[in-house]
């Protein structure tokens, strides 16, 4: 049933998309209910908001920071978490981007500062038309520049001058105060105390040349035919995985001499194996110093005096045993490695009558 009061049909416009909640990016930057000085990093329940409105600005600007400077302070505390293994709190999250914008601050003083002092270096060489590390002689010709002359060409020469001091004096200014922010970020970090957590974690990972989510290097042996690799490159890699072994190994046996000498004074200069003497029964040659296939002329040398000590001290002892008892020498020579010595000198030794009866009783058993 129509009405006839009604004149024409309306109905009602469908909603804007713009009042829709499910309407766009379902994960924003910046959320529409914070303020928009806020960035996020991470997400869920681990998201921590850097305050952008808190963090030093650049030199001579005051606007937001730019965006490859906020990526940079999003990424340096996301690889805070990945030192520490969980997490970065707010604190530690507000710490790192403030030490990072504070770094990029005093980067950002180089590149102007640089061109003024060039600058000033230019115009105290204005007379001359000198340029950075070269001055011209006396056969120079300010007033032609290719195919200018007069007023214009020492114009050109004079901005060909500018723009070369200005060069330099850029690149040598963004050079050192970069070299100095990283200094001041580094000593930052390290003094402030809700960042000690992060410093150990990151002093941990760097003496044990590794990194949460790197990558290990493969040091096995032959081609890698995931990798696309050839025959020639594999070759290469193991020569260079051999030289690498090498170097380590030269570098450790200095100190591993070190600790022999340094057991060699801690030694009782009292002992037989002490003082000087320490170094005779301390063989820097062997198996625990250097482990080699073959063996060295030290090590033999050391072989040989050791061997000839030990013969020189059983010869003592069988000297001892006969002159214990002399009878059992009178009996007959003793034959054993030093036989014709010891017959030499039994011969000789007693009187003359015992050497006449032993000289009878020789030639009577021939």
């Amino acid at each position: 049933m129509v009405l006839e009061e009604a004149d024409t049909f309306s109905a009602d416009t469908a909603p804007s998309s713009d009042a829709d909640p499910y309407y766009g990016d379902r994960n924003p930057t910046e959320l529409p209910t914070r303020n928009s000085s806020y960035f996020t990093v991470n997400s869920g329940e681990d998201t921590v908001y850097v305050n952008i409105s808190q963090l030093p600005r650049l030199f001579l600007q005051s606007e937001p920071l730019p965006s490859n400077m906020l990526s940079s302070i999003k990424s340096s505390i996301q690889n805070a978490g990945l030192a520490l293994g969980r997490p970065v709190t707010q604190d530690e999250a507000d710490a790192l981007a403030f030490h990072h914008a504070k770094a990029y601050r005093i980067g950002s003083y180089g590149h102007p500062v640089g061109t003024v002092i060039a600058s000033a270096l230019a115009f105290r060489s204005w007379s001359k038309f000198g340029f950075p590390g070269w001055t011209p002689g006396e056969k120079f010709n300010p007033q032609r520049f290719g195919f200018l002359s007069g007023r214009s060409a020492r114009i050109a020469w004079h901005s060909a001058r500018l723009l070369a001091y200005s060069t330099v004096g850029a690149f040598l200014g963004g050079t050192l105060a970069g070299s100095y922010a990283l200094t001041v970020y580094s000593v930052g970090r390290e003094r402030d105390p809700r960042l000690k957590e992060v410093g150990l974690a990151i002093r941990k990972h760097a003496a044990s040349g590794t990194w949460p989510g790197s990558r290990k290097a493969d040091d096995s042996p032959g081609r890698k035919e995931s990798a696309g690799e050839t025959f020639d490159m594999a070759r290469q890699r193991q020569r260079a995985q051999e030289a690498w072994r090498e170097h380590r190994a030269g570098q450790q046996q200095p100190t591993e001499r070190r600790n022999v000498m340094r057991a060699e004074s801690r030694a009782d200069d009292m002992s037989p194996t002490g003082g000087a003497f320490g170094a005779e029964f301390v063989d820097p040659g062997s198996a625990d110093v250097s482990d080699t296939a073959m063996m060295s002329d030290d090590q033999a040398r050391r072989q040989s005096e050791s061997i000839q000590r030990q013969q020189e001290a059983d010869y003592a002892k069988s000297q001892e045993s006969r002159a214990a008892h002399p009878s059992q020498q009178r009996q007959g020579p003793s034959r054993d490695a030093f036989g014709m010595q010891e017959d030499s000198k039994s011969v000789q030794s007693g009187s003359a009558w015992e050497r006449l009866r032993q000289k009878a009783q020789s030639g009577g058993s021939t």
